[in-house]
């Protein structure tokens, strides 16, 4: 499994209490790469004079899930109809952090501890009434009862460890879904380069392709396409990327919609393999990095650049994948063509599918 990066966040109590120390030790033992939000604070020019919120409106985004640990510390008195009612509640910073959270990564990345006592505020509330973000129920013990701290750790640890592994299915189950609300550059440019690139590049392609060498007509099973992404993402990662894109000779589909298509290829006997670099993700790299540049009084924080970075790159991948998909092939068709025959409609289809599903692939490249 790819490494999932976690911020935590709880209340000091149950940082004290060994509650935190035990959650972090299952998941770890798990793969996953876990942050506390005390961490996020460490490189501050100023610890007596921390800018708190523009930091975790920085930091936060650059993590892949977020689990907050919401214990019942305090107790309030609810005013209501029949009367007031007693409760407990997580303390008032957790619950602000939920908020921030469900914003910067979204409802499903969004995952909360808690004991069945816990009161769960109203807009917390999804459809028919259920949770709208996951909520992991542990057993609540009494820690009054507990041996030394050591026992104390391993308690807490046992207690944890049947919602370390909820949280580790759940994890696998949504790593892939994206969150409308978090939706940016990544997701974005992924849309207008499956549509305007690959879409673009194969609807004509059979009718015939210009080189050099004059114009050529490849038999559909004879085309390949090869979208090759960067390991990591660094400054000169667009630069690197042209460069190898510079070394292929170039071709182009002149009947392609608005415009010729432009491609970059290999010729492999009587095969076309149209091989590109994405250098268009240069954009998620300098939104990530505008975020990472917010004035927040800490210093300069070379894991939370590496987390985001390498996040945008995965959901860059992912939403490559999920759009391409027939619903969206078909969808662009027919934004495009509207006037087109529904016949013509159906073999476009056919061709760039026969393409899509069966002759392209995406690699990672260092």
């Amino acid at each position: 499994m790819e490494n999932q990066n976690i911020i935590l966040f709880s209340s000091g109590i149950t940082e004290r209490n060994g509650m935190l120390a035990a959650l972090i030790q299952a998941l770890e033992q798990r793969g996953y790469a876990c942050s506390y939000w005390r961490d996020l604070f460490e490189g501050a020019n100023d610890p007596r004079n921390i800018a708190l919120l523009p930091t975790l409106i920085k930091k936060i985004p650059t993590f892949d899930y977020a689990i907050l640990v919401c214990e019942g510390h305090d107790r309030v008195a609810l005013r209501r109809e029949q009367g007031v009612e007693q409760a407990a509640v997580m303390r008032d910073n957790v619950l602000f952090e939920i908020g921030l959270c469900v914003m910067a990564l979204g409802l499903s990345r969004t995952i909360l501890v808690t004991d069945a006592r816990v009161r769960m505020p109203d807009d917390l509330l999804g459809a028919h009434g259920a949770l709208a973000v996951k909520r992991v129920l542990y057993q609540e013990q009494r820690q009054d009862s507990y041996l030394p701290a050591v026992q104390d750790v391993l308690a807490y640890l046992r207690m944890m460890e049947p919602a370390s592994q909820e949280i580790d299915a759940y994890i696998h189950e949504t790593k892939a879904q994206l969150s409308p609300v978090v939706i940016g550059a990544s997701s974005s440019l992924a849309c207008g380069y499956v549509t305007n690139f690959i879409f673009r590049t194969l609807e004509h392609i059979a009718e015939g392709v210009q080189t050099e060498q004059g114009t050529r007509v490849y038999p559909i099973e004879r085309i390949f396409m090869h979208i090759v992404l960067p390991e990591v993402y660094q400054e000169h990662t667009a630069e690197n990327a042209q460069r190898k894109q510079q070394q292929l000779p170039s071709a182009c589909v002149t009947v392609a919609r608005n415009r010729p298509a432009w491609f970059h290829y290999r010729q492999v006997g009587d095969e076309l393999h149209i091989i590109d670099y994405p250098t268009t993700i240069v954009t998620s790299y300098h939104t990530a990095k505008m975020i990472l540049d917010l004035d927040a009084d800490d210093k300069t924080d070379v894991y939370a650049a590496q987390r985001f970075y390498t996040k945008e790159l995965r959901l860059f991948e992912a939403s490559l994948r999920k759009l391409l998909s027939q619903p969206f092939l078909r969808q662009v068709i027919e934004e495009n063509y509207p006037a087109m025959p529904k016949r013509e409609k159906q073999e476009m289809f056919r061709k760039v599918w026969s393409i899509v599903s069966r002759r392209l692939d995406m690699t990672r490249e260092s």
